[in-house]
């Protein structure tokens, strides 16, 4: 040990630069401030990539779909209801796959709210999560519009002009006409809860599945969401609502925003987190038996309840767990 810091100890006189420890406790370099920024940042990082890659999948697969509908595009059309939930469902898994060692790759406001109240992640994670997931799926809608701009304006010229929803439908969730505010509300209120469940299901320490297992059920849900949800055009995560919503705002106008006044706000993005809350708390209630649920642990005496909150916010923090974050 003494000749690795010898080591470790010249090698910073040499080059100048500073010198940390990482998750493990073990001494290394940092080469740059860049390398420092990215180690102290690493969480909100994590869920910022992790978002973009599922998003960025999932919006190439909805314009490739929508735009070879015009025989102005393509020939032929390429993409069906099926290749989309493959999409979007490989997009959740390759996100989630990419950050679950780091931040637990939620990639989801949603997910990460029912984490903090039944899994006693800290509240502040909740806010740095959040602004991350959704600035990932920000990056993500703009990456697809550089793609596909050109086949936009192909397709739009053959559809008469720019138009709201129009092609900007491809970028976020418009619900059909006969479908009235109650009517989303409820509908992304479900699916968020069961969504919100299902995670629940794959991430219980009960269950003692491995972490690797993870994607592969998240795969599995989104496409059965997909197929089974796609007609209202839920879209189950904040971040990749508001995202993708605000780059729709650079490039059809602040239309995009006040759209039918604004309601998406409610029957989306508010829906959503009640949906995750009441989802939790479903099942933490028929099943869950762990003691970081508020519905389970009781206050017991000052140093019993202290080693049982260190114990829970010790399985809480553990990025090895995936999810439970």
């Amino acid at each position: 040990m003494s000749t690795i810091l010898k080591r470790l100890s010249r090698r910073d006189e040499d080059t100048d630069v500073d010198v940390s420890t990482s998750l493990r406790g073990e001494g290394y370099v940092h080469r740059n401030v860049l390398a420092k920024f990215r180690h102290q940042f690493r969480k909100p990082l994590a869920e910022c990539f992790g978002t973009m890659l599922y998003v960025t999948i999932g919006l190439a697969c909805n314009l490739q779909a929508g735009l070879s509908t015009s025989n102005a595009v393509v020939p032929r059309p390429i993409g069906d209801e099926l290749s989309l939930a493959i999409g979007w469902a490989g997009g959740a898994a390759l996100g989630v796959y990419a950050a679950i060692h780091i931040s637990g790759g939620h990639i989801n406001p949603a997910l990460t709210l029912a984490f903090v109240i039944f899994r006693r992640q800290p509240w502040h994670e909740f806010f740095i999560y959040f602004a991350s997931q959704t600035t990932g799926a920000f990056l993500a809608a703009l990456i697809v519009y550089g793609v596909y701009a050109q086949a936009i304006s192909v397709f739009e010229a053959a559809a008469g002009g720019r138009s709201l929803p129009g092609t900007a439908a491809f970028f976020v969730p418009y619900p059909p006409d006969w479908s009235n505010s109650a009517t989303r509300f409820f509908s992304e209120f479900v699916e968020t809860a069961l969504l919100l469940i299902l995670v629940f299901v794959a991430a219980d320490k009960y269950h003692k599945a491995p972490t690797q297992f993870i994607p592969i059920f998240i795969f599995v849900v989104v496409i059965g969401y997909t197929v089974g949800f796609g007609m209202e055009g839920g879209g189950m995560n904040p971040a990749r609502i508001i995202g993708p919503r605000l780059v729709t705002a650079i490039i059809y106008g602040r239309e995009a925003l006040s759209y039918e006044n604004a309601r998406w706000l409610a029957t989306s993005v508010v829906a959503q987190f009640l949906g995750s809350i009441t989802g939790g708390a479903l099942y933490d209630f028929f099943i869950y038996d762990g003691e970081e649920s508020p519905l389970n642990y009781v206050k017991q005496k000052e140093s019993n309840s202290q080693s049982g909150r260190q114990r829970g916010d010790s399985e809480a923090t553990d990025p090895e767990k995936g999810f439970d974050v």
